[in-house]
């Protein structure tokens, strides 16, 4: 118990003496509630020593009693003394097995590969006891004989053998075998025969010695969906589901595709269906009803899908009443609490039906963006820094264009500069005439005349209020009487002031200027001026107005200084800015090329070699949207199809397969022309022997657009990397491209694929529709077997083989309801499941004996 163990096969030598004692011990530890208690599930057993030596297990159910052994025991002639190694039955090997399974147990040939263990037989001897079908599984101590005991059709286990409790006082040279040591890992989902029978029928499912691999098997790394429940038309349902492979069967309209329809609303994956499909399945469509579109659901109708993400649980909330939205909670302290975040970005989710492989199939383009969701590919980050990039190479290249626009203006710049101060030379000879002198003194004596005036006038009208306001004061004040000393004396200063006032005032009066001494000023600023202005030597009469001219000549000579200086600036900064941009080029093709890189790297992550499929990727080769590309850099949506498709356009540069490493380079060429094209015209060097037809009125649409986005768009386009897929034929040594194979061959091998890629839960819907049933055997079982492990598969299938041959460890039996109703629910162990699978899936068991033996007996 304490070593973990769940089920111990209790087989001593010759003697069932120990069973019911070691039953009674376990039981008394469950009752007395012993801490190191867990339960332990015990198979009867013997170790028989048969004629000859050999040693033999004969394993019965835990229900068996202790003395179904031992009339084994009697059955096969053994007369020794209980508990002995060394005595031997009457029977043989042979014998002994047709008694062990008459009773209803397992032959299993003890240490088969060492001492007393049956590969020791004569091969004549030994091809017999194959041939007899008795035996399903077979213990070995080593390694060297697994691959020989599964020819044999004999599943390998592995034993403790105990003759010790733990590793020590263990003998030199013994390898300790004790509780926990030395074991093998069985699937089953009750440990009892029927479980152990199942488990050998497919051993590399089912069976793992434990040193072949120290993982636990239970453990479960990827995320899975947990379980599945509708609320509908008052009525429930709830699926149940199990870390690897469920399939959901019944017959034909009961609602199991209900069921995987109504996960795609929870799971907020409606809108990644094509648009044909979500024209067939606009009955579960998430958006709300029309008069002439009905749904499944209404405003009451309910789905919750729980998903686990490592240790960490998820639920994710759809209702009728907000159809578009998917709410999110986390399980956290023993309740779910609100969450937030992208459904599609936080909850990796494959939905496939078999129309959606079909058409996969018809595109397998289409797979990118299954790559691209990938973890290991980061497309997110990946596109975010594109982005970046190609923002900053567009900025680069208008800052590259906006500096050529300048240094375009040099020529005019200089001339203007030069002709501006030739004219200013021209004005300076006036003004240093001495007459322009004389004006800006008289306009300048004028001016401060104009402002002096402004102030004593001011200053007059200060006084003269003051001084009626001082003489009003005193007549009242005399006129009152009755002043006191202070008073009179005060009055007597406010007196004196007011004579001041009065003086001051008359002072002011006299000195105003005479208008006449005004107009001789004024006079000579007219004169001085019709002098400055008369028209020079060969001007047209009328002359020019000096000061205007040398003013606005003057601020222009300024500006086109700067000019200047901005060109000089920009002649040095040319060669920085095509450096800068170039520079940034390079890192976005290098980025380009890390998404094709970490796609490689995951495609070859799938392991393919050992599979009849192989899935290649062409850097930048996908040529299917080449036109479509192009036509919308070049903003030209139709015609000129000879340019854009024929075989003397654009695609006369594209020689190569895009496999061939020469294909990048005839890309690069493609970009060249149609930069050429849009700078130079007809006169394009790029043209002369490339082989293209170019119409002549494509070259003004060309040249009518923004040269730097142009460009900036040229260079950062780089068509998608192109998806070859092959399969290798049943019997067949050479591979196929996968257009050359037959719809149910296309969609087998796509399933295939794409139950490979990723480790996120995949949900299928009846995906052998129109496949035969041996290519579901050669790839859609065999793949499902080996990922399961690796990935939760979710499946509505009416193929036994994908139930039985891929050994689903979860069947959910669906019978028609309000709601689907979940009528049986296990592995194919249990009786009711088993029972069902049959009836459903193969008509019944009379039916399947029928067929047969009719096509195999």
């Amino acid at each position: 118990m304490r070593a973990g163990v769940d089920v111990v096969v209790i087989a001593d030598h010759n003697t069932h003496s120990a069973i019911e004692p070691i039953r009674g011990e376990v039981e008394r530890l469950r009752t007395e509630l012993h801490p190191d208690y867990r339960d332990l599930v015990l198979f009867p057993a013997v170790e028989v020593t048969t004629d000859g030596g050999f040693h033999l297990l004969g394993i019965f159910d835990p229900t068996e009693p202790a003395e179904t052994v031992n009339g084994v025991l009697h059955n096969v002639g053994y007369t020794g003394i209980r508990g002995s190694s060394s005595a031997t039955a009457r029977d043989s090997v042979f014998r002994a097995c047709e008694v062990i399974t008459g009773a209803h147990g397992l032959a299993i040939p003890a240490h088969a590969d060492s001492a007393r263990g049956v590969f020791g037989m004569d091969a004549r001897s030994l091809r017999e006891l194959i041939d007899e079908s008795l035996i399903e599984a077979v213990e070995l101590v080593g390694d060297s004989r697994t691959a020989e005991a599964l020819g044999y059709g004999w599943a390998p286990v592995l034993g403790s053998d105990t003759h010790h409790l733990d590793g020590s006082n263990v003998p030199n040279g013994v390898t300790a075998k004790y509780p926990g040591s030395h074991f093998t890992w069985v699937k089953m989902e009750r440990p009892d025969l029927s479980g152990l029978r199942l488990a050998f029928t497919d051993p590399n499912q089912s069976i793992i010695r434990s040193v072949e691999s120290e993982s636990d098997p239970n453990l479960v790394a990827h995320n899975r969906l947990i379980s599945v429940s509708l609320v509908h038309a008052d009525e429930e349902v709830e699926l149940n589901l199990s870390p690897w492979l469920n399939s959901l069967i019944g017959g034909r309209g009961v609602g199991k595709s209900t069921m995987l329809e109504v996960m795609r609303l929870a799971l907020h994956r409606f809108e990644e269906l094509p648009g044909n499909l979500k024209t067939e399945l606009a009955w579960f469509a998430p958006s709300a009803p029309t008069p002439s579109a009905s749904r499944f659901w209404d405003a009451t109708t309910a789905v919750e899908v729980t998903y686990a993400k490592g240790d960490r649980l998820f639920r994710l909330s759809w209702h009728g009443s907000s159809p578009g939205d998917v709410a999110i909670y986390r399980r956290e302290n023993d309740a779910w609490q609100p969450d937030t975040g992208s459904v599609v970005d936080r909850f990796p989710v494959l939905i496939y039906s078999q129309k959606q492989i079909y058409e996969t199939a018809r595109d397998v383009q289409s797979l990118l963006s299954v790559i691209d969701a990938q973890p290991q590919i980061q497309f997110a980050e990946w596109e975010a820094e594109r982005d970046l990039l190609n923002s900053r190479y567009a900025e680069a290249l208008q800052r590259i264009a906006a500096n050529e626009v300048l240094l375009a203006t040099e020529a005019r710049v200089l001339g203007e500069l030069a002709d501006t101060d030739a004219r200013i030379g021209e004005l300076r000879q006036f003004r240093d005439s001495g007459l322009a002198d004389e004006l800006q003194a008289l306009l300048n004596a004028d001016s401060a005349r104009r402002e002096a005036e402004r102030h004593i006038s001011a200053l007059e009208e200060r006084l003269a209020e003051a001084g009626i306001g001082v003489a009003d004061a005193l007549s009242k004040s005399t006129d009152a009487g009755h002043l006191t000393e202070a008073e009179m004396a005060r009055a007597s200063a406010a007196s004196l002031v007011l004579d001041e006032l009065l003086r001051l005032s008359e002072l002011l009066l006299s000195t105003r200027i005479q208008a006449a001494q005004v107009n001789e000023r004024a006079e000579r600023i007219s004169a001085v001026r019709a002098e400055l202005t008369r028209p020079a030597d060969g001007e047209a009469s009328g002359g020019v107005d000096f000061e205007a001219e040398f003013t606005e000549l003057s601020s222009r000579r300024v500006e086109l200084q700067g000019l200047v200086h901005g060109i000089e600036a920009a002649k040095l900064a040319r060669v920085e800015l095509q450096a800068s941009a170039s520079a940034i080029s390079v890192q976005a093709r290098e980025h380009r090329g890390e998404l094709t890189r970490r796609r490689k790297e995951y495609i070859a992550s799938l392991d393919l070699a050992a599979t009849s499929l192989r899935l290649d990727l062409f850097a930048v080769g996908d040529s299917s949207s080449l036109e479509a590309d192009l036509r919308g850099i070049t903003q030209i949506a139709s015609s000129f199809d000879r340019f854009f498709s024929g075989e003397d356009g654009i695609r006369a540069l594209l020689t190569s397969p895009p496999q061939h490493p020469a294909y990048a380079g005839e890309l690069d060429k493609l970009k060249d022309l149609l930069k050429s094209l849009r700078r130079n015209g007809q006169s394009s060097p790029e043209l002369e022997g490339a082989g293209v037809f170019v119409e002549g009125r494509m070259f003004p649409r060309l040249q009518s657009l923004d040269p730097a986005s142009f460009d900036a768009a040229i260079d950062l386009w780089f068509p998608a990397d192109m998806l070859r897929i092959r399969y290798r034929p049943e019997g067949e040594s050479n591979f196929r491209a996968l257009e050359q194979g037959s719809p149910g061959q296309k969609t087998a091998t796509l399933l295939a694929l794409i139950l490979r890629m990723s480790t996120d839960p995949l949900i299928l819907d009846q995906p052998e529709d129109d496949l035969d049933n041996e290519l579901i055997t050669d790839l859609v079982v065999t793949t499902l077997k080996t990922m399961k492990r690796k990935r939760q598969v979710v499946v509505v299938t009416h193929n036994a083989n994908v139930v039985v041959n891929a050994d689903s460890e979860n069947v959910m039996v669906v019978r028609h309801g309000v709601v689907p109703v979940v009528a049986h629910q296990g592995s194919i162990q249990a009786t009711n499941v088993r029972e069902a699978v049959c009836t459903i899936m193969e008509g019944g068991e009379q039916a399947f004996k029928e067929r047969y033996q009719r096509l195999v007996r």
